[in-house]
């Protein structure tokens, strides 16, 4: 029996995770996820594979948003609606109209980064298609998945217990086989159903400790011996939602081919 053990969301891209019970499914992905996210002068896209130290930054629920906190530069708090103009932004390949959040917040993140930056969010006016629907800031690809027997097997294989956060995964499940995500084509839980269109090939950023940014080898080094497909060294998989509801923690999950 395999069963939903933990949901993230990153509601900013790049920075640090924010644990849920629950979470509502929308067609870019789960509700908060990377709706947001930091950008240089030029609109493009800013992450921990150039700038590992985003991985000190902690994020935080707040009535009226998302406290932002860094052990060296306090905290910010970033209103849940932007109230600036409209900015053109590159993730990836996309070109995305999106909307520029809060100046004040900008001047902190630029304080805290050492770098010029500026915050952009999705609201209804964004648009980035992935496939016949749309994806939120995420890499490319609105829901990741991965089962804790997967990483079992990894750490096995290391020598070491690696955390899951390195993965930056949404919906984690219990139960079952390393790698049984694989294999599925649906994945049906009680309110919510997804496709799974791919494996997920994974980068630098894994090598990186969530808690401090510091680098090494691992979990690439290892998963490149039994994880690679061609270029790509896969962990864990990317689903598309089909069918739009609530997810829980305790969920049963279903793997279906």
């Amino acid at each position: 029996m395999i069963r939903l053990s933990s949901i993230t969301i990153y509601p900013i891209k790049s920075l640090g995770p924010v644990s849920l019970e629950e979470a509502v499914v929308e067609p870019r992905g789960l509700r908060d996820d990377r709706r947001m996210m930091m950008v240089d002068p030029e609109g493009k896209f800013i992450t921990q594979r150039q700038h590992a130290g985003l991985a000190l930054f902690r994020v935080k629920p707040h009535a009226e948003g998302w406290e932002l906190s860094h052990p060296d530069h306090g905290s910010c708090l970033v209103p849940r609606e932007p109230s600036g103009g409209r900015l053109d932004v590159v993730v990836w390949k996309s070109d995305v109209s999106a909307r520029l959040v809060d100046p004040t917040v900008d001047s902190w993140l630029s304080k805290a980064t050492g770098l010029s930056v500026r915050l952009v969010a999705m609201d209804d006016e964004s648009h980035r298609p992935c496939g016949e629907g749309e994806v939120s800031f995420a890499d490319g690809y609105p829901v990741l998945l991965i089962g804790e027997a997967s990483l079992a097997e990894l750490n096995r294989r290391v020598g070491e217990g690696l955390s899951m956060r390195r993965f930056r995964t949404n919906l984690t499940t219990t139960g079952g086989n390393p790698h049984d995500e694989d294999a599925a084509r649906w994945v049906r839980l009680p309110d919510a159903e997804f496709e799974n269109v791919k494996p997920c090939g994974r980068c630098i950023v894994t090598t990186l400790d969530p808690d401090t940014g510091e680098g090494g080898v691992e979990p690439l080094q290892t998963l490149a011996t039994y994880r690679k497909e061609g270029q790509s060294v896969n962990f864990g998989v990317n689903l598309v939602p089909t069918r739009l509801g609530t997810v829980r923690v305790g969920d049963l999950v279903n793997f279906e081919r």
